[in-house]
Formats: structure tokens, sequence, C-alpha cells
């Protein structure tokens, strides 16, 4: 049974890499340019441009990694021949060598041309690789040949030629069933043409993702955002027109409020469609918007929610929570308590507030989820951490219905909630006052808070409230009356 050869790798020199990298660089850079400013050279130059120049740089690139990872060497120096891959196709065998020689002509100081020269022992054919070599001497047998050792190189040609010998005399010392190749291994080569393939897919990715900046350099936006509407609105339809969502998406807000433009509801939705067909995802909120409550078209719930959930999809934390409310109130759908509650709790994942708040009023109450008021709290305190008025007051709410200590920290933050004119917890504040629950009771502050709620309060509830402030009154005498009023008219609203 014979034994398996082993094998060992021959020796090689590589190119200098410098050059290629930084063509790599510069490459790279121009790619990663058009990634970043696609919707720009898309509304300027149009898609082919873009797709042209953005693939052209993603198979450059790819090409140059691969150079510079697997570079094709100067020199192979193997146990039975020597090979120049960029000078010959085929190498020389040893046997057929005499010596090699290096010769240095110094033109001037800066000017220095190193060369190899192989010289053999019987005239051979060359097969040379540069086509101005072989058309000069064709196939004609040659005693020596010479190879430059230019800038590619990495070493001089003294320092190359001692590498050379020194790597035969090494191979030749290898035992007889140790044999040289020079095939790269089959897992690194693999896992380089995964790289290219990533590398070319590039700009396929980046335009179905939609990755990249805004427009940058775009005329309209530019007079939109400085507050001159009449210059930006023919610059907007031209982008909008190009296919450019953010100019599509202005235009749907300035015919959606009039800003600039006669009010067009039916105008703006054209353009948000137009916008959300481009990947837009504020487009497509505002386009739920419009489909759940009749804004230039029929209200249509079904077109709402699918725009809604596309846009929260995307990231959009407010269709979240207008889906949340659809399913939470039945709005044009079966009441789904398990859906709003995770459209709710996917909106407050995203950090938005309100969502915080409707979670908390949901595990206070034990509305669609178990009663919870830790939860609550929890929930409560994120919403008022961020500056939520009504969470605060909720949290203050919730507070006075725990232990002494809790009722001490709910007295407080109703106080405060109230100075700030919150109007419900200025109302609530004086009927802890009117009958001295949770407060000492006074009827001058009590008188106060009513009257000052009242002020912000809405038509519908107010009749309630104005009985209160009316039976508080009644039970004021003057002094107590006249001492309320100008607390009352001395009061200012204090911030958070």
């Amino acid at each position: 049974m014979s034994k398996q050869s082993k094998s060992a790798p021959p020796t090689n020199i590589r190119p200098r890499q410098l050059s290629n990298v930084a063509m790599l660089g510069v490459v790279a850079l121009l790619l990663l340019t058009c990634i970043m400013l696609r919707r720009d050279i898309f509304t300027d130059w149009g898609p082919a441009v873009w797709w042209g120049v953005s693939v052209t740089c993603a198979f450059i690139a790819g090409l140059l990694l691969h150079r510079i990872l697997f570079p094709t060497p100067l020199v192979v120096v193997s146990r039975d021949y020597i090979a120049f891959p960029y000078a010959f196709s085929k190498p020389i065998k040893w046997s057929r060598i005499k010596r090699i020689e290096v010769v240095s002509d110094r033109a001037g100081l800066k000017d220095v041309k190193d060369r190899l020269i192989l010289h053999l022992k019987r005239p051979t054919k060359i097969n040379w690789r540069a086509k101005k070599i072989r058309d000069k001497i064709g196939l004609s047998p040659q005693t020596s040949v010479s190879i430059d050792v230019d800038h590619a190189w990495p070493c001089r040609a003294a320092d190359a030629r001692k590498i050379i010998r020194d790597a035969a005399l090494n191979l030749a010392k290898l035992p007889d069933d140790v044999h040289t190749s020079g095939r790269a291994t089959f897992m690194p080569r693999m896992a380089m043409g995964g790289i290219m393939v990533a590398i070319w897919m590039l700009p396929v990715l980046s335009h179905a993702t939609g990755f990249g900046l805004p427009r940058v350099f775009s005329k309209g936006m530019g007079h939109y955002q400085s507050g001159d509407i009449v210059a930006a609105l023919p610059h907007l339809r031209n982008d909008a027109r190009a296919g450019d969502p953010e100019a599509a998406y202005v235009l749907g807000l300035l015919y959606s409020n009039g800003d600039g433009v006669d009010r067009n509801l039916s105008m703006a939705l054209g353009w948000f469609q137009r916008a959300a067909t481009h990947g837009s995802e504020d487009a497509a909120f505002q386009l739920g918007n419009a489909y759940r409550l009749g804004l230039g078209t029929p209200q249509d719930i079904k077109k709402a929610i699918m725009w809604y959930t596309r846009a929260a999809d995307d990231g959009i934390p407010q269709a979240a929570h207008a889906l949340s409310r659809i399913y939470r109130i039945g709005d044009g759908v079966r009441r789904d308590y398990a859906t709003a509650i995770h459209w709710l709790e996917n909106a407050a994942s995203q950090s938005y507030v309100p969502a915080y708040h409707e979670l908390g009023r949901l595990h206070m109450d034990g509305v669609g989820i178990s009663k919870d008021p830790n939860r609550a709290a929890h929930y409560f305190e994120l919403a008022a951490d961020k500056g939520h008025i009504p969470a605060r007051f909720d949290l203050a709410e919730l507070l006075l219905r725990g232990g002494p200590k809790e009722k001490a920290m709910g007295a407080d933050l109703l106080r405060s909630v109230a100075e700030n004119g919150f109007a419900p917890a200025q109302r609530r504040l004086s009927q802890h006052l009117y009958s001295g629950r949770n407060f000492s009771r006074d009827l001058i502050k009590s008188y106060k808070w009513i009257t000052l709620a009242a002020r912000s309060w809405p038509e519908n509830g107010r009749t309630e409230l104005v009985n209160e402030l009316l039976g508080i009154e009644r039970a004021l005498t003057p002094d107590q009356l006249a001492t309320a009023k100008a607390e009352i008219r001395a009061w200012k609203p204090s911030s958070l």
C-alpha cells in the first residue's frame, strides 16, 4: 500500500500592494458616496447613472480586494522550476538554468534599473506574456532572459536573487515524497468569493432597503427649510416627479396644511401616495391618517390599517399607537385588546411617550390586561420622566391609593402638576382639599384650584365642574372668598 505524498508550499515573491490599496480606497469612497447620495443622483441624473456608476464601482472594488488578498506572485520558486507569472506564461525548469545574474543600470542618482538575468544552458523557446515582446522576437530560442525589477517589487534585484537561491536550496533538501504545490486552499477561495459577491450586491441591497441620506443637494428642500415656499414649489414638484420621496412628502404636507398653496386634501393624498410608493414611512403614516379620517378620500379603515401597519413596521411609533387605538376602541373593526396591546407595546418599545402613558392606564384600570399597579407606576414614571403631564397626574393618583409614604409622595406630585397648570390635576386637588382626604381641609385653596381649572376646562363636562365651584363658594365667608380671589389673581403656572 503506497504512502500518501506530502506537499509543501512554494516560495513566492509577492508584489507591493500600495497602489492597489490606494485604488481600492478611491473606488470604495466613490461607491459609498453613490450609496449615501442615492436620492440626489436618482433625482438629478436619473436611475441609469446611479446604477451604472455604483455597479461599476462595486465590481472594481471586488476585483481589487481579490487582487490584494490573492495577488499573482512576481516569482514562484518550486523544487522543479521557477516561474515569473507576469513575464512568462510557462515556468522554466531548474535543469535548463545555468545561473541567475543581477544587473543594475544607474542613469542617475534616482534612476536605478535593476534586472534579473536568467542564463540558460541551451537555447530555449520562451512564452512571453507581453504582446510587444512576442511580436518582436516571437518564439525564437533564447540563451538568456531579462526580468525588470521595478517599483512593483518589494525588494531590489540582489535581494530577490538571494530569496530565490535560498528557497531553491531549501526545497531541494526536502524528501522525495514531498512535492510543492502552488494551489490555494479551498476555504479561503470560497470565503473570498462570498466577500466579492457581497460587495457586488451592495448597490442592490442599498436600493432595496432605502439606505442612504435624504436629499442633500436639493434646491427645493433648501428653499423649503429656509421658509421660501413659493421658490421651493417648482423644484419640489420636479424632484417628486423624478422619484424623490422626501419632496413628495413635503408637497403632501404643504397641500394638507394649506402652507403656501391652497389647501387641497385630494392633492395632498396623491403626493403622500407617491412618497409612500417610493419608500417614505412618514408618508405611509399620513396615508393612514387620511383613510382613517376621510381626508381627501372616502373613509376606509382597512386601507388605514394597511398603511399604518406598513409605517409601524418601518419604525414609526405614531403609526403603532394609532393602530392600538383603532383596535382598542373598535374603530371600524372588532374590538381586540390583544392586538391593541401588541401595537401599544410596539410603540412603547420605541420610547413613544403617549404609549407609556396608555399602557400605564391599562395596567392601572385592568382594561384588556391584568390589573397591576406596579407595572402601571413603571410606565407612568417612564412617561413622567419625559415630561408627560397627564402621566404625572395619573402617577400621583396611583400613589394616593397606596400607604402613608406613597400618599405623601402622591400629594406632593399632585400639587406640582396643579401648579404647572394641568386642569384635571387642579380640579382633583380642589376636591381633596374640600373633602380633607389626603390633604388638610382648606376651602380657600379648594376654591382657588377649582376656579383655575374652570379657566381651561372643555365645554363638555363643564356644567358639573361649575356646580362644584358654586358649592365651594357657598361654603366660604366673604373674607375667605376675597382671600381666595387674591390668590387666584397672583397665581402663575410653574414649569416642570
